[in-house]
C-alpha cells in the first residue's frame, strides 16, 4: 500500500480548486441574487445586485441610504471580485475607507470540494453571501 505524501495531499488540493473555480463563483452568485430576494421579502430592502466586469466582480447596492452618524450619510455597496490567480474572493464596502478582505478557495478534500475559508473555519457560498450582504452590507446580526 502506497502512502499519500504531503506533495499528494497538496496537488489534489490544488487540482480540486483549479477545477472547480468557476462553479464556486456561479455557486457565489446564485447565492448573492437568494440572499438579496430574502431580504427583500423579510425587510423590504430592494438590493440590487449585478455581474460586472465580464462576470468577474459582483455588485449589491442598497436603494437607500444610511448613517454612519448625524453628518455622513451613504448608499451601501458591496464589491465582491474573483481572483483567480490567488484563488480567493476579495469583498470591500466602497462606501467606506478600509481594506478588502480576502476568503480564499480551499480544498475539503473529505467531502471532494472547494470551500470558501471565513475567520479560518469552512462555509458555503450561500453562508459567505449572507455574511458580506447582512452583516457586512447592512450591518444586521445574525447571531
Amino acid at each position: 500500500m502506497q502512502e499519500e505524501s504531503k506533495l499528494d495531499a497538496k496537488l489534489a488540493s490544488e487540482l480540486l480548486v483549479t477545477s472547480n473555480i468557476d462553479e464556486m463563483w456561479e455557486y457565489l452568485w446564485k447565492a448573492v441574487q437568494a440572499t438579496c430576494e430574502k431580504i427583500q421579502l423579510g425587510w423590504q430592502i430592494d438590493l440590487t445586485p449585478k455581474l460586472a466586469d465580464e462576470s468577474e466582480v459582483i455588485w449589491v447596492t442598497a436603494p437607500r441610504q444610511l448613517a454612519d452618524d448625524q453628518f455622513h450619510q451613504f448608499i451601501p455597496k458591496l464589491e465582491i471580485r474573483l481572483d483567480r490567480t490567488k484563488k480567493q474572493v476579495r469583498a470591500k464596502l466602497v462606501h467606506r475607507s478600509g481594506s478588502e478582505i480576502h476568503y480564499p478557495i480551499k480544498a475539503d478534500l473529505q467531502n471532494n470540494k472547494p470551500v470558501f475559508e471565513r475567520s479560518g473555519t469552512q462555509c458555503t457560498p450561500l453562508a459567505l453571501a449572507e455574511h458580506l450582504i447582512a452583516e457586512r452590507l447592512l450591518r444586521m446580526s445574525l447571531d
